[in-house]
């Protein structure tokens, strides 16, 4: 390498720009060459004198381009406005005064922006300032201040907004920034006292020794104080919420910077100064070419002018760049001017965080780095997806986000130099057998693939055999879309999370494949099992992506979408997998989960409508599968939906025949597959739905015997209804014992990732019942440790206090519920207060009822919710003693089959209280059913 190639390249190997090979040879010539040496420490000398240089003018780059000279002030405000008296002014800005004020028909603390009185005459600046109230007060958020009025008195137009007593971040960094550099020069002073006969050539050399200083290298290192990087994650998620919140509603904001960042006493951060906000569905106020922002935190879509461009990622750019400052107390680009700063945000790659201070975490980079990529696909799609890998890293989950590798960096290096490129490009022509060899692997590695995703298409349980046809090789197909969908099925059993991850990476660059929007639906549909409900909002993202291009979809991708719905939707899941079915011939896997989809629909509706078409699909497959548990199950559970359904319309002799039916398909599952749980559940189900207890305890036991072979989820599943079994027997250690069971990590059950109050609800039912009072209040007490935060465990740990004759903790009853609690599907933090208030006695049934017709409105499906409200009744009247209230309570109850969640619950109780007179001997004694 010559001296010459090696200083055009000098400046990127010193900030570690260049690849590893030619970072290698630039290293070797340096070695060896006393000329190049010398200009090395030069230019590194100049970069520790820009790096103190950069931190001085930072005020002056926010400024922009030079300004008009500035105008004379005005007169000060009067001291009233409206409804508000001025209090002080609190700061100003480039739109208008904020003051503290009084509102004084509410007598409450206000911010009031008054706009400025230099920009009055100004028509576009009047209707900007207009239209920043109007963006703010769209928006109702924890981390958007809110607006309270909007109007004009005299030449004064204002708006007044929640006071937040607390700083601006930018002051909260300054501070920080200021401390760290003196810091640094105390030391500095330190170490030179300890030196004296040292000299120092000049004030270059004592800028630099300062500048190296600021740079936080070296010395400033070694001085670090301790930052809490969580808490950074945690509010700057915060505010990633309300942008996105913001975003749903069609407003940009496009001047995301830490002074519109306000850091309040709830230590939170709420955004402010919507000034420069974009209203998706109003006209622009920017001219199509006019840039828009603060210099330092435009995206490089804001700097070329082009409105269309700019969208939600614009708003997750700059956030990247305030997490950026947050991380090393530096700003990623800043020039000497204002041309240069824009010049770096467009053509520069900030330098990584880690190589300015070590300390900070490799998750927290890796998303900063995303978020400020330059290309907009590349970033977080949305800030919602910025604020779930925050609270992720915060939360100690793995990230979804993943590191530029050296593909990526090579990529990035063909964009910055094309001319490089086309000299490297011409040199490949001499392999021009490559394409021929490349062909060729493609069509085997394509293969590889479609061979793969024929196994998971019989059977999605097949993961490692659709894995070992993959193989090394199928790495090289020509569709890598294709490869890494098949990769991400194979996961979607076993490792959702995984599958999650695999198919962020795919959707970022192919924002419009269906099947894989469709697949990670199913995935977050999984996951909801076991990190929470609200992953369902992912789900129902994610669907409708898919939906957006239905065209592309596939057989696969329509088989992935009835999975993805099945829970939540069961008639729209059999209706999808119909679609599976017509694209593709033989489509046995979709016939069964449609099937099964149809006795959801079945037990949900209690309705016989599928109960023909269920039969005659099973049927087929049964003849196809003749060595398969499986679709004798469902078959069996098909009999036994009718005959329940007959049994209640008083069509007994149907309903005898569709009880044989079910026990002779549950007894042939058991002889075709005796290693499948499948048999046993069905005929412990048959058992169960008879009232014969103990038989069904039997059919249970048997998934002891080997070699029957239960998953977690069949194991949770067995212990579960077996319990319920015991309870009704009064076999209390019994039952206590099959709790334990279904309540550990060997039935799939982790407290901290997803606690359940069922675990405490029923060991306190069961130890009460037992005449132990005291583990009861113990298992209670344990429990409500467990469900802080949580209002619906909340909820139901209260239900269990009242069913014990007790009064529930205040604790246990908030009287606030936060939007972004875990809920029950079809839930919401209003319908959770309304029942909080009832188990308060704050509100009537006709309250409730009132409510939950209002929730109607929001979601059609009522019986997701009444199933809740009827059981809560029931623990309320079963307290006050009047039990045949209880019982037509908690049968209606079950009456709402919503998906047994409570009607599981309510018939807990129900058949107790229909069984054993006796039960429960702890309450006050009431008129018998």
């Amino acid at each position: 390498m010559t001296c010459d190639e090696v200083a055009r390249l000098l400046l990127d190997y010193l900030e570690g720009e260049l690849p590893a090979s030619q970072a290698a040879a630039v290293a070797a010539h340096l070695a060896g060459c006393s000329v190049c040496a010398e200009r090395r420490r030069q230019t590194s000398a100049l970069l520790a004198d820009l790096g103190a240089a950069r931190s001085a003018q930072d005020s002056a780059v926010d400024a922009g381009p030079p300004q008009p000279p500035p105008v004379p002030p005005a007169a000060p405000a009067p001291p009233r406005i409206g409804d508000f008296e001025l209090l002080g002014e609190i700061g100003r800005g480039g739109m208008g005064v904020v003051h503290r004020a009084r509102q004084l028909s509410l007598n409450r603390i206000v911010a009031l922006k008054l706009l400025s009185a230099r920009l009055v005459e100004s028509e576009r600046s009047v209707t900007r300032f207009l239209r920043e109230a109007q963006a703010a007060a769209r928006l109702h958020h924890t981390n958007i201040v809110p607006i309270y009025a909007q109007g004009r008195e005299g030449d004064y137009f204002y708006y007044a907004m929640e006071l937040i007593e607390g700083e601006a971040l930018d002051r909260i960094l300054r501070r920080e920034r200021e401390q760290a550099e003196a810091d640094a020069l105390s030391l500095s002073a330190r170490q030179a006292a300890q030196a004296p006969t040292r000299r120092l050539h000049g004030a270059a050399q004592l800028l630099r020794s300062a500048a190296s200083s600021m740079r936080l290298s070296g010395v400033t290192r070694r001085l670090r104080r301790p930052r809490d990087y969580k808490r950074i994650a945690r509010l700057l998620a915060g505010v990633a919420e309300g942008l996105h919140c913001a975003h749903q509603q069609g407003v940009i904001h496009r001047d995301i910077k830490p002074q519109n960042l306000l850091l309040g006493p709830d230590d939170q951060l709420h955004i402010t100064d919507f000034g420069l906000a974009r209203i998706r569905d109003e006209p622009t106020l920017t001219r199509s070419t006019e840039v828009v922002g603060t210099p330092a935190y435009m995206a490089p879509e804001q700097i070329t002018g082009r409105s269309e461009n700019i969208d939600a990622r614009t708003d997750v750019y700059a956030l990247g760049v305030t997490l950026y400052e947050l991380l090393t107390l530096r700003r990623p680009f800043h020039g000497e001017t204002y041309d240069q700063t824009l010049h770096q945000i467009l053509h520069r790659q900030p330098l990584p965080p880690r190589r300015i201070d070590p300390h900070i975490p490799r998750d927290l980079e890796t998303i900063c780095l995303r978020a400020l990529e330059k290309e907009p696909q590349r970033r977080f799609p949305t800030a919602a997806d910025l604020a779930r890998d925050l609270r992720r890293y915060a939360d100690d989950y793995p990230i979804t986000s993943r590191r530029v590798g050296p593909l990526g960096k090579a990529a990035r290096w063909v964009r910055r130099h094309p001319a490089r490129t086309s000299a490297i490009g011409a040199g490949v022509l001499v392999v021009i057998l490559a394409p021929l060899l490349w062909v060729a692997v493609s069509d085997s590695g394509r293969a590889q693939v479609s061979a793969a995703l024929e196994v998971l298409l019989e059977d999605y349980r097949e993961q490692q055999r659709c894995l070992a046809r993959l193989g090394w090789a199928a790495r090289l197909a020509g569709d890598r879309p294709r490869y890494d969908l098949v990769r991400a099925f194979a996961h979607v059993r076993t490792s959702p999370q995984q599958t999650v991850e695999i198919l962020e990476r795919l959707l970022r660059d192919h924002p419009d494949h269906a099947d894989a929007h469709y697949l990670l639906a199913w995935a977050y549909a999984r996951l909801t099992q076991t990190r929470g409900v609200e992953l369902w909002t992912d789900a129902q993202r994610h669907i409708r992506l898919g939906d957006a291009h239905e065209p592309r979809a596939s057989a696969a991708g329509w088989f992935f979408r009835g999975q993805a719905v099945w829970g939540l939707d069961p008639v729209e899941a059999e209706q999808t997998f119909d679609r599976a079915i017509d694209a593709r011939d033989n489509f046995t896997q979709a016939i069964l989960h449609q099937c099964r989809a149809m006795n959801q629909i079945m037990y949900t509706q209690r309705d016989l409508t599928y109960y023909r078409k269920a039969l005659a699909r099973l049927e087929t497959l049964i003849r196809g599968q003749s060595a398969k548990a499986y679709p004798r199950y469902l078959l069996a559970i098909t009999h036994l939906l009718a005959a329940e359904i007959y049994q209640a319309a008083g069509q007994f002799q149907q309903a005898a025949s569709a009880y044989a039916d079910c026990l002779d398909a549950a007894r042939a599952a058991q002889a075709v597959e005796p290693a499948s749980p499948r048999g046993y559940a069905a005929e412990a189900g048959y058992w169960e739905s008879l009232g014969q207890f103990q038989p069904a305890i039997d059919a249970w036991n048997r998934l002891d015997a080997p070699p029957v072979q239960a998953s977690p989820s069949d194991r949770a599943e067995r212990c579960e209804y077996q319990m319920r079994l015991h309870f009704w027997l009064a076999q209390y250690a019994q039952a206590e014992r099959m709790r334990a069971a279904r309540y550990s990590s060997a039935a799939g059950y982790d407290p901290d990732q997803l606690y359940n109050a069922d675990e405490a609800f029923y060991a306190a039912l069961i130890a009460a019942s037992a005449g132990d009072p005291t583990q009861a209040q113990r298992a209670l007490a344990a429990g409500a440790q467990h469900a802080t935060g949580r209002p619906e465990c909340l909820l139901r740990l209260a239900a269990a206090y009242q069913a014990l004759g007790r009064v529930p903790p205040p604790a246990l009853l908030p009287p606030d519920v936060p939007n972004d609690a875990r809920l029950s599907p079809g839930w919401s933090p209003a319908w959770v207060a309304t029942l909080i208030r009832f188990l308060r006695g704050e509100l009537d049934w006709d309250a409730v009822a009132a409510a939950s017709t209002l929730e109607i409105q929001r979601n059609d499906d009522a019986r997701l919710r009444m199933a809740g409200a009827w059981f809560f009744r029931g623990i309320c009247e079963l307290a006050a003693g009047r039990r045949d209230a209880a019982v037509r309570s908690l049968r209606k109850a079950c009456e709402q089959y919503d998906n047994e969640n409570y009607c599981f619950r309510a018939k807990l109780l129900l058949v107790k209280l229909e069984t054993d007179p006796t039960w429960p001997s702890w309450l006050p004694a009431g008129p018998r059913p």
